[in-house]
């Protein structure tokens, strides 16, 4: 099972992946986060690379105004 993992910030967007066992993830690119949001090129091409099976999403700007 393979895992994309979003870090959504208020500007940029760190996206990691996981290998095929969905134990271990690497970082793979930051995109401004409207590429992302918007479904750009860009992001739909790590789609289609990298077909996921689950998209774990963290929203970083939210959790900032927290503390």
């Amino acid at each position: 099972m393979v895992a994309l993992a979003l870090d959504i910030g208020g500007t940029r967007t760190g996206i990691a992946v996981s290998d095929r066992t969905g134990r271990v993830a690497m970082p793979l690119k930051v995109l401004p986060a409207c590429e992302v949001e918007g479904m750009a090129r860009s992001f739909r091409m790590i789609l289609e690379d990298h077909e996921p099976d689950v998209l774990a999403v963290s929203y970083t700007h939210l959790r900032a105004h927290e503390t």
